[in-house]
Protein backbone atom coordinates (compact mmCIF):
# COMPACT_ATOMS: atom_id res chain seq x y z
CA UNK A 1 0.00 0.00 0.00
CA UNK A 2 2.70 1.92 0.91
CA UNK A 3 4.44 1.54 -2.64
CA UNK A 4 1.06 2.58 -4.21
CA UNK A 5 1.12 5.60 -2.96
CA UNK A 6 4.38 6.66 -3.53
CA UNK A 7 4.12 5.19 -7.10
CA UNK A 8 3.46 8.60 -8.89
CA UNK A 9 7.14 9.64 -6.94
CA UNK A 10 9.23 6.65 -8.23
CA UNK A 11 11.86 7.44 -11.04
CA UNK A 12 11.14 4.24 -13.45
CA UNK A 13 7.70 4.80 -14.33
CA UNK A 14 8.95 8.10 -16.23
CA UNK A 15 7.31 11.26 -13.99
CA UNK A 16 9.00 10.77 -10.32
CA UNK A 17 12.36 11.49 -8.94
CA UNK A 18 12.91 8.55 -6.58
CA UNK A 19 15.57 5.96 -7.56
CA UNK A 20 15.47 3.79 -4.71
CA UNK A 21 13.26 2.26 -1.54
CA UNK A 22 14.96 0.82 1.54
CA UNK A 23 13.21 -2.11 2.22
CA UNK A 24 15.27 -3.14 5.46
CA UNK A 25 17.45 -1.38 7.62
CA UNK A 26 20.53 -2.17 10.26
CA UNK A 27 19.50 -5.58 9.81
CA UNK A 28 22.25 -8.85 11.14
CA UNK A 29 20.77 -12.08 10.28
CA UNK A 30 22.44 -15.61 11.71
CA UNK A 31 19.53 -18.10 12.09
CA UNK A 32 17.57 -19.67 9.14
CA UNK A 33 14.15 -17.80 10.15
CA UNK A 34 16.17 -14.30 9.89
CA UNK A 35 17.13 -15.71 6.01
CA UNK A 36 13.63 -16.12 5.12
CA UNK A 37 12.79 -12.76 6.59
CA UNK A 38 15.54 -10.68 4.28
CA UNK A 39 14.15 -13.24 1.53
CA UNK A 40 10.34 -11.97 1.83
CA UNK A 41 11.82 -8.48 2.24
CA UNK A 42 13.80 -8.66 -0.70
CA UNK A 43 10.58 -10.24 -2.74
CA UNK A 44 8.44 -7.66 -1.27
CA UNK A 45 10.29 -4.50 -2.44
CA UNK A 46 10.81 -5.77 -5.99
CA UNK A 47 7.51 -7.28 -5.95
CA UNK A 48 5.75 -3.87 -5.22
CA UNK A 49 7.93 -1.55 -6.70
CA UNK A 50 7.57 -3.44 -10.13
CA UNK A 51 10.75 -3.06 -11.17
CA UNK A 52 10.46 0.82 -11.08
CA UNK A 53 12.59 1.70 -8.71
CA UNK A 54 15.74 -0.09 -6.92
CA UNK A 55 15.39 -1.69 -3.51
CA UNK A 56 18.25 -1.21 -1.05
CA UNK A 57 19.19 -3.09 2.56
CA UNK A 58 21.17 -1.61 4.80
CA UNK A 59 23.30 -4.76 5.94
CA UNK A 60 25.07 -4.36 9.21
CA UNK A 61 28.86 -4.87 8.25
CA UNK A 62 28.89 -7.61 10.45
CA UNK A 63 26.55 -9.91 8.80
CA UNK A 64 27.62 -12.84 6.62
CA UNK A 65 27.08 -11.98 2.68
CA UNK A 66 23.45 -12.62 1.69
CA UNK A 67 22.15 -13.52 -1.48
CA UNK A 68 22.68 -11.22 -4.51
CA UNK A 69 18.99 -10.58 -5.19
CA UNK A 70 17.54 -9.13 -8.12
CA UNK A 71 17.21 -5.60 -8.28
CA UNK A 72 18.89 -4.88 -4.92
CA UNK A 73 21.25 -3.09 -3.61
CA UNK A 74 23.21 -3.58 -0.03
CA UNK A 75 24.86 -0.89 1.08
CA UNK A 76 26.92 0.20 4.34
CA UNK A 77 24.87 1.60 7.76
CA UNK A 78 27.44 3.92 9.29
CA UNK A 79 31.17 4.76 9.66
CA UNK A 80 31.45 3.34 6.13
CA UNK A 81 35.41 4.82 6.10
CA UNK A 82 36.90 2.74 9.29
CA UNK A 83 39.15 0.13 8.14
CA UNK A 84 37.96 -3.50 9.05
CA UNK A 85 39.48 -5.44 11.91
CA UNK A 86 41.05 -8.67 12.21
CA UNK A 87 42.60 -10.52 9.00
CA UNK A 88 40.96 -7.40 6.76
CA UNK A 89 43.10 -4.40 8.32
CA UNK A 90 44.21 -2.62 5.53
CA UNK A 91 40.56 -3.21 3.57
CA UNK A 92 37.30 -0.78 4.22
CA UNK A 93 33.55 -1.81 3.83
CA UNK A 94 34.18 -0.82 -0.06
CA UNK A 95 36.67 -3.64 -0.53
CA UNK A 96 34.45 -6.51 1.03
CA UNK A 97 31.46 -5.64 -0.95
CA UNK A 98 33.05 -5.44 -4.21
CA UNK A 99 34.68 -8.30 -3.51
CA UNK A 100 31.06 -9.86 -2.60
CA UNK A 101 29.05 -7.57 -5.32
CA UNK A 102 30.86 -7.17 -8.27
CA UNK A 103 28.29 -5.93 -9.98
CA UNK A 104 26.69 -3.02 -7.35
CA UNK A 105 27.87 0.51 -6.19
CA UNK A 106 28.82 1.27 -2.78
CA UNK A 107 26.46 3.21 -1.15
CA UNK A 108 26.57 5.11 2.55
CA UNK A 109 23.41 4.95 3.91
CA UNK A 110 24.04 7.15 6.73
CA UNK A 111 26.95 9.46 7.22
CA UNK A 112 25.60 10.94 11.00
CA UNK A 113 24.95 14.40 11.85
CA UNK A 114 25.69 15.10 15.93
CA UNK A 115 22.64 16.10 17.33
CA UNK A 116 22.32 17.74 20.93
CA UNK A 117 19.39 15.47 21.61
CA UNK A 118 21.43 12.61 21.26
CA UNK A 119 24.69 13.31 23.17
CA UNK A 120 25.91 9.32 22.32
CA UNK A 121 26.05 9.89 19.03
CA UNK A 122 29.43 8.08 17.87
CA UNK A 123 32.24 10.31 16.77
CA UNK A 124 33.49 9.97 14.11
CA UNK A 125 31.54 10.12 11.85
CA UNK A 126 29.11 11.89 13.99
CA UNK A 127 29.69 15.35 13.76
CA UNK A 128 27.76 18.55 13.08
CA UNK A 129 30.68 20.78 11.02
CA UNK A 130 30.02 21.18 7.71
CA UNK A 131 34.00 20.51 6.82
CA UNK A 132 34.18 17.22 8.85
CA UNK A 133 30.35 15.93 6.83
CA UNK A 134 32.30 16.61 3.58
CA UNK A 135 35.20 15.30 4.26
CA UNK A 136 33.24 11.76 5.46
CA UNK A 137 31.49 12.16 2.32
CA UNK A 138 34.51 12.75 -0.07
CA UNK A 139 36.27 10.34 1.41
CA UNK A 140 34.01 7.45 0.80
CA UNK A 141 33.58 8.81 -3.07
CA UNK A 142 37.33 8.97 -3.48
CA UNK A 143 37.61 5.18 -2.10
CA UNK A 144 35.58 4.56 -5.05
CA UNK A 145 31.61 4.88 -3.20
CA UNK A 146 28.79 5.81 -5.72
CA UNK A 147 26.49 7.20 -3.26
CA UNK A 148 26.21 8.97 0.06
CA UNK A 149 22.75 9.68 2.27
CA UNK A 150 22.63 11.99 5.57
CA UNK A 151 20.96 10.93 9.08
CA UNK A 152 19.60 13.11 9.09
CA UNK A 153 19.13 15.58 6.37
CA UNK A 154 15.67 17.07 7.34
CA UNK A 155 15.55 17.30 11.53
CA UNK A 156 13.85 19.33 13.58
CA UNK A 157 10.53 19.90 16.00
CA UNK A 158 7.58 17.08 14.50
CA UNK A 159 4.02 17.21 16.87
CA UNK A 160 3.10 14.12 14.70
CA UNK A 161 6.05 11.25 14.96
CA UNK A 162 5.83 7.85 16.60
CA UNK A 163 5.03 7.54 20.22
CA UNK A 164 8.54 6.45 20.32
CA UNK A 165 10.88 9.46 18.98
CA UNK A 166 11.52 12.47 20.28
CA UNK A 167 9.61 15.57 19.57
CA UNK A 168 12.17 17.60 18.72
CA UNK A 169 15.30 15.67 16.88
CA UNK A 170 18.30 16.58 14.83
CA UNK A 171 17.47 20.61 14.19
CA UNK A 172 21.48 20.32 13.52
CA UNK A 173 20.63 18.91 10.25
CA UNK A 174 21.57 20.55 7.12
CA UNK A 175 17.38 21.59 6.39
CA UNK A 176 15.68 22.12 9.69
CA UNK A 177 11.85 22.45 10.88
CA UNK A 178 10.69 24.83 8.63
CA UNK A 179 12.58 23.49 5.46
CA UNK A 180 15.27 26.10 6.02
CA UNK A 181 18.76 25.34 5.63
CA UNK A 182 20.95 25.41 8.24
CA UNK A 183 24.15 27.23 7.31
CA UNK A 184 26.92 27.20 5.99
CA UNK A 185 26.53 23.29 6.08
CA UNK A 186 24.01 23.21 3.39
CA UNK A 187 25.42 25.28 0.80
CA UNK A 188 29.06 23.66 1.91
CA UNK A 189 27.36 20.19 1.43
CA UNK A 190 25.27 20.97 -1.67
CA UNK A 191 28.47 22.33 -3.35
CA UNK A 192 30.51 19.30 -2.62
CA UNK A 193 27.75 17.27 -4.33
CA UNK A 194 27.69 19.96 -7.17
CA UNK A 195 31.27 18.70 -7.98
CA UNK A 196 30.44 14.75 -7.54
CA UNK A 197 28.25 15.31 -10.35
CA UNK A 198 31.00 17.70 -12.95
CA UNK A 199 33.30 15.04 -11.88
CA UNK A 200 31.57 11.89 -11.79
CA UNK A 201 32.99 10.80 -15.33
CA UNK A 202 35.97 10.42 -13.82
CA UNK A 203 34.74 9.19 -10.39
CA UNK A 204 32.24 7.00 -11.96
CA UNK A 205 33.69 5.81 -15.50
CA UNK A 206 36.55 3.88 -14.91
CA UNK A 207 37.52 1.14 -12.51
CA UNK A 208 38.68 1.95 -8.76
CA UNK A 209 42.62 2.63 -8.85
CA UNK A 210 44.26 0.39 -6.54
CA UNK A 211 45.81 1.63 -3.19
CA UNK A 212 49.29 3.25 -2.98
CA UNK A 213 50.47 3.46 0.26
CA UNK A 214 51.90 6.57 1.73
CA UNK A 215 53.27 5.24 5.14
CA UNK A 216 54.99 1.97 5.88
CA UNK A 217 52.60 1.00 8.52
CA UNK A 218 49.88 1.38 6.26
CA UNK A 219 48.34 4.21 7.43
CA UNK A 220 47.88 6.42 4.93
CA UNK A 221 47.27 5.28 1.59
CA UNK A 222 45.97 7.36 -2.32
CA UNK A 223 43.89 6.20 -5.33
CA UNK A 224 44.97 8.08 -8.46
CA UNK A 225 42.26 8.96 -10.87
CA UNK A 226 43.36 9.58 -14.57
CA UNK A 227 40.53 12.52 -15.70
CA UNK A 228 37.93 11.37 -18.08
CA UNK A 229 36.15 13.79 -20.40
CA UNK A 230 32.04 14.06 -19.44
Amino acid sequence: AFVDHIRPWLKGNGAGTVLSLQVENEYSYSTADNMRYIDWAAELCNNASRGEALCTMCNNTGSPTLPDYRNTIFTCNADCNTRLKGGAADETWIDGHKRAYPNQPSLYSEIEVADPGWPDLPTPPGVSSASDLSYEATRFVADGGMGTNYWMWFGGTNFRGASNMPTTFMWSAPLGSFGLPNQPMFDHIGKMHRLFVQFEATLAGQPVPNREWLAFDHVCYRRSYKPVAG
